[in-house]
């Protein structure tokens, strides 16, 4: 990946692994004082030419693809850091089978210990 980081060095501030992410954005609500359903994504229709419906009732299999940022990589240029960001926003995607555990609190550490051990 540091060869693809570099062959692409001029176009991109960093490169960032990521992994499938199974769920459809379109179907994630939040929900309001009244108990409705509030999609993120402000009930968009989706206009084909088999459907004009929300896009939250569409087949997952017609609905975007999406990444996940899995945390295993992250290689970036050290001037971006003048910019506040270690980032930038030309971001090259590298794709990942992640077989990793993703460690964000105590909970997802002891499912890591426990599967370590099997």
């Amino acid at each position: 990946m540091i060869k693809i980081f570099e062959k692409n060095y001029d176009n991109i501030h960093s490169l960032r692994s990521v992994v499938k992410f199974e769920k459809k954005l379109e179907k994630i609500y939040q929900i309001d004082k009244h108990n409705f359903l509030k999609s993120s994504f402000g009930f968009k229709r989706f206009e084909s030419q088999s459907t004009k419906d929300y896009m939250c009732n569409q087949a997952d299999q017609i609905l975007p693809k999406y990444f996940i940022h899995d945390g295993a990589i992250d290689i970036f240029k050290s001037n971006i850091l003048k910019k506040n960001t270690i980032s930038g926003n030309k971001i090259m995607a590298y794709i990942t089978k992640s077989d990793g555990i993703d460690i964000n609190n105590l909970e997802d550490f002891n499912k890591s210990i426990k599967s370590k051990r099997k």
